[in-house]
């Protein structure tokens, strides 16, 4: 059974990517046991789920990482905003937009981080650090 992060552990926040109220990334970081010069995870999850979907996995990762999840927008606990896309491409750069912005926002750089994605969130972490290397 995943135990419950000890007080302290774990911080939630929204952060805005534009000024469009709708348009925030939900995002939930976990402190590492070894402190705050540990490496850093970025989990991203796949399609129509949330960062939730790791859950299992985040004690263990503590153990050596700095672990942070993301909502993507439209998904999770993040905001909807309006969808009109219509090619793949248009799609794509949606999501790596919004998540290279949630980047400025924590004033990250993508060389700090260690991303992980699961089904499209894969994907897109691919395409991140072909985009943003």
């Amino acid at each position: 059974m995943l135990q419950e992060p000890s007080e302290g552990q774990e911080k939630r926040k929204e952060l805005f990517v534009e000024s469009n109220s709708e348009n925030y990334i939900h995002q939930v970081e976990y402190n590492c046991e070894k402190g705050e010069n540990a490496p850093k995870i970025l989990m991203i999850h796949g399609f129509g789920a949330s960062g939730c979907v790791f859950y299992k996995m985040i004690k263990y990762l503590m153990a050596e990482f700095r672990v942070t999840t993301i909502d993507l927008l439209g998904m999770g606990c993040s905001g909807r905003p309006p969808y009109s896309l219509t090619t793949a491409q248009e799609s794509i750069d949606f999501f790596l937009l919004s998540i290279e912005a949630w980047m400025q926002a924590v004033r990250y750089k993508t060389s700090e981080y260690i991303l992980l994605g699961h089904s499209l969130g894969g994907y897109l972490a691919a395409n991140y650090a072909i985009k943003y290397p």
